[in-house]
């Protein structure tokens, strides 16, 4: 997702820059998915 100007641009996996050579922030997506897990 991109945002430009409160403006939503909703892309397909394949059209982002990085596809399919995708980094992420360990701590970050871990502290999200256990938020949800103890729900």
């Amino acid at each position: 997702m991109i945002t430009l100007n409160n403006a939503v641009i909703n892309m397909w996996v394949h059209e982002h820059q990085n596809w399919p050579n995708f980094t992420w922030d360990m701590e970050s997506l871990a502290s999200k998915l256990a938020d949800i897990r103890h729900r």
